[in-house]
């Protein structure tokens, strides 16, 4: 039999013999998929086999049907794509929030997405990182970002809190566009 625990994955044979196994492929503390099919709710911890966990990387989650995430406080950078069109995702967990970077696309498509937690360390938004995250309402205090790229939250129709942005430099081309309900 299988049994999901967490980030690992036990296999059990007739004969009582027990594997642990990570679901997840990990490259220089970067997650950069899964290495079995993935249930629904995933929780990443902050270290896999004594690795510490610092990153998502690119596309690692992306197109899976993962309905709620828990990312690790050891993680600084989520990667470009890395959950794009997940659009069953609905709960996204950071635990002691230390994301600095948040790639292009990483949340685009993510249409059931409705909160960010707050975001105390994030600098930098890539570009359409939240694109199309039609369910999206709240963003929570981020006030250390310094960057939100073009097309960011571009047509989070639902978007209407944006809290705490005293360092923003910068603001990208249609960053906030089609947002109806931003005022």
């Amino acid at each position: 039999g299988i049994t999901i625990n967490g980030s690992d994955m036990e296999l059990r044979c007739d004969c009582g013999h027990r594997t642990k196994e990570s679901l997840f492929s990990i490259e220089d503390g970067t997650v950069t998929g899964a290495r079995y099919p993935l249930p629904r709710e995933i929780n990443i911890p902050s270290t896999i086999n004594g690795i510490n966990i610092t990153a998502i990387g690119s596309s690692a989650f992306a197109n899976t049907t993962i309905t709620s995430i828990e990312l690790p406080s050891s993680l600084i950078t989520i990667g470009s794509n890395a959950f794009k069109n997940c659009g069953a995702l609905t709960e996204l967990t950071m635990m002691n929030n230390n994301v600095q970077t948040i790639g292009a696309s990483a949340f685009e498509e993510c249409s059931s997405l409705q909160h960010i937690a707050s975001m105390p360390k994030l600098e930098t938004i890539g570009y359409a990182a939240f694109k199309n995250c039609t369910d999206l309402e709240v963003i929570a205090q981020m006030p250390q970002i310094l960057s939100i790229s073009g097309e960011a939250f571009k047509n989070c129709k639902s978007l209407s809190v944006l809290s705490e942005m005293e360092r923003l430099e910068l603001i990208g081309a249609e960053a906030f566009a089609e947002c109806s309900s931003l005022t």
